[in-house]
């Protein structure tokens, strides 16, 4: 093949890194592959973007299928758990410069950066996960890569730049920030010789993000032409030159068709000899080898698995599968059906939360129980959360024995789940000390789930003196890794002054943590902070907002506050039909106190806005007395005495007062005292009744008071 230069002039800066892709299909035959590829989503202290690390993993994805061996594409970004794969600017440096390192003579090197970019003074930067615009210490810089790209050997260099999604305050646009964003747009126009620049877009353009492509519009764009579509001539051969006139004119007709703004990527640069990036002739390497399949599959599990161990809830998964399994599923599914336990523990993950195909609990626990078989700690695991799961017939022998397989591989998820088996005593004996062994050995691996269970331990005195100071140190370590149930435990103590100075206004920023994650504890939490005025200037309209948050995803304790709000009339005008539907929504889920509150607009009614009905009064006091309420048990032993809707029972009356009052519920107590005297549905025992008198007095019961005073008159 005749060798030739051609010298490439076009404009464009796309915001997303890749160094040195060029002649990947061609290199593949004479030298080796590398790539490093960044993206950042959340950043420490400038704003967050939403689809650089989507924009990256789906790169890696296609790398892949273009014949890149697995273990030379490093994959850098933000979710990772790894500190080593967290691209902050020592660890960017130092795993670019042990890529570069490894490259010789015949090889390539790509490296891709999605995030944010800026230019200060004379020099251009990218922004790595710490990046502080006011500390210079803290950027990547422009110039510096492209030192350390041209001390390297390899063959061909190629630099793709996603960092100017422009506009910190314009969501969705990935930014430039600074004074000049010109100047860094012409850092990326004119490379050192033998580096090609590809960029997301021009000049004073802004690189669009667009949340029907899950993807930056250039991204998507340049992932379908690297597929094929790029292939103008058709000859099985994706060109630069190609893929550059494809991703050029999509991405600039759909960003101008659907956001009505200009967007065209560029492409500067020198190549030596040909430079095809995609191949699907004969002769290049196969798309995706199956023993590269298994490997990225058994990582993909990994990251799933390490997402689990900080947020473990069923929406939490979901979300995890869709970072990882779009465009996939198809593959986890055939594999899977190969045998490959890593496939079958993600295809039954995706079986038990509804991801890319229909939720169904059986099919979950089947595919669980294949790879656990295999010895597949994390599907041990999911198996044993199955049997301890509401949604099915609990088995916590069952749901033990895989959680203490799991437990024996070292898995932190499991060892958790262990400790809170044996300290609710479920399947097991109940056992504090056994519970607090388990859960030290997942907070040895620092696992938020276990750092929370163990500040309950001690905030509850779970088998270990009462101690909040302790508790909240543990609450601490796990709300500092963004557990969202620690965050509210410690707006609790702070709100109760449990170990604390009682200080509303901290326990404000907890429960707004947790509120900003959609958490419905915390909105709810929030919700009452602003009705009652607590650590913030009362607002009705705020309260009402965070109610119906939290109520619109079935919180059944937003739903009773909304309904006690429309019945009150406070923070807004009342009306009994709100209130009623509210209070009817959380009574369904078995919330207690919203069944008595249901029961009590049946049994008095509201003219023609609820009529009264003294049965369906019964119904619900009974629904929440059979649950151990104390109000509903003093309701429906009312309900009793009186004959309201029910057969006047005076000895079903006394059995559900005394529960009630047991309780130390003040009104039962004295109605209970009341029978005695009278001698209805109990043997008449004035010194009985003088006793439940005194409780219900020494309560503030009035009426209790007094009749106690007339007794010991006579």
């Amino acid at each position: 093949m005749e060798k030739i230069q051609r010298t490439i002039s076009q404009i464009c800066c796309i915001g997303m890194l890749l160094i040195g892709m060029a002649g990947w299909a061609s290199a593949q035959e004479e030298g080796k592959q590398y790539a490093l590829l960044i993206g950042i989503d959340d950043y420490t202290y400038i704003s967050d973007l939403s689809f650089c690390v989507a924009d990256i993993k789906g790169l890696q994805q296609q790398l892949l299928q273009c014949g890149f061996a697995d273990e030379r594409v490093y994959l850098m970004h933000d979710q990772a758990v790894d500190r080593k794969r967290q691209p902050s600017k020592d660890t960017i440096e130092r795993t670019l410069k042990v890529i570069l390192s490894l490259a010789g003579e015949k090889d390539t090197i790509l490296v891709a950066f999605a995030g944010h970019g800026l230019h200060l003074g004379n020099e251009s930067y990218f922004c790595p996960l710490n990046a502080d615009p006011s500390n210079r210490n803290s950027l990547l810089s422009v110039q510096w890569v492209y030192d350390e790209l041209l001390e390297c050997d390899a063959a061909q260099k190629l630099l793709i730049v996603d960092a100017c999604r422009n506009r910190v305050e314009m969501p969705g646009h990935r930014s430039v920030i600074g004074n000049n964003p010109r100047q860094l747009m012409s850092t990326f126009q004119k490379p050192p010789k033998g580096i090609i620049t590809l960029t997301s877009c021009d000049v004073n353009e802004s690189a669009i993000e667009d949340e029907d492509l899950a993807h930056g519009v250039f991204t998507h764009f340049l992932l379908k032409g690297l597929g094929g579509q790029a292939d103008i001539n058709q000859d099985g051969e994706v060109g630069i030159l190609e893929l550059f006139l494809f991703v050029n004119r999509k991405t600039k007709d759909y960003v101008g068709k659907n956001f009505l703004s200009l967007q065209q990527p560029t492409l500067h640069g020198t190549i030596n000899g040909d430079f095809i990036v995609s191949s699907a002739s004969s002769s290049a390497s196969p798309i995706m080898p199956v023993d590269t399949s298994a490997s990225l599959v058994k990582r993909e599990l990994a990251e799933v698995q390490a997402r689990h161990e900080k947020k473990s809830h069923s929406t939490a998964l979901s979300e995890q599968l869709g970072t990882y399994g779009e465009g996939r599923f198809d593959i986890w599914k055939s594999l899977a059906e190969s045998g490959n336990p890593e496939a079958q523990t993600l295809l039954g993950a995706c079986f038990k939360v509804g991801r890319f195909i229909e939720k169904d609990l059986t099919e979950a626990r089947n595919w669980f129980r294949k790879a656990a078989e295999q010895r597949v700690a994390f599907a041990q695991y999911l198996l044993g959360t199955y049997y301890h799961s509401e949604e099915e017939q609990e088995d916590y022998q069952e749901a033990r024995r895989w959680y203490q397989a799991a437990a024996q591989q070292n898995l932190a998820l499991a060892q958790n789940c262990l400790g809170l088996l044996y300290r609710k005593g479920d399947g097991v004996s109940q056992d504090y000390e056994e519970a607090v062994r388990w859960y030290r050995l997942a907070v040895q691996q620092e696992l938020p789930a276990a750092q929370y269970n163990l500040g309950i331990v001690y905030e509850q005195g779970y088998g270990v003196e009462q101690d909040y100071a302790e508790a909240l140190k543990w609450f601490r370590l796990s709300a500092d890794q963004e557990d969202e149930w620690a965050q509210i435990s410690i707006g609790h103590l702070y709100r109760q002054g449990h170990g604390v100075e009682q200080d509303y206004q901290e326990a404000f920023k907890w429960y707004r943590l947790a509120s900003e994650q959609n958490f419905t504890d915390g909105q709810v939490s929030l919700a009452y902070l602003y009705l009652k005025g607590l650590g913030v200037e009362q607002d009705f309209d705020q309260a009402l907002h965070y109610y119906h948050l939290a109520a619109e995803q079935e919180d059944k304790t937003a739903q009773y506050s909304l309904g006690n709000m429309y019945e009150s009339g406070e923070g807004v005008e009342e009306d009994l039909n709100e209130a009623e539907r509210w209070y009817r929504l959380s009574a369904e889920q078995g919330y207690a106190t919203a069944q008595v509150a249901l029961g009590n607009l049946y049994i008095f009614g509201s003219g023609e806005v609820i009529e009264a009905n003294e049965e369906e009064a019964v119904k619900w006091y009974r629904m929440a007395a059979e649950q151990g309420d104390a109000t509903g048990q003093k309701n429906l032993g009312y309900m009793y005495e009186m004959g309201f809707g029910i057969e006047e029972s005076y000895e079903e009356a006394a059995r559900w007062y005394r529960l009630a009052a047991e309780q130390g519920n003040d009104r039962a107590q004295y109605y209970l005292g009341e029978l005695y005297k009278s001698g209805n549905g109990v043997e008449k025992d004035l010194e009985e009744a003088r006793k439940w008198y005194r409780l219900a007095a020494e309560q503030g019961h009035e009426t209790a008071e007094d009749t106690l005073k007339r007794l010991e008159e006579k």
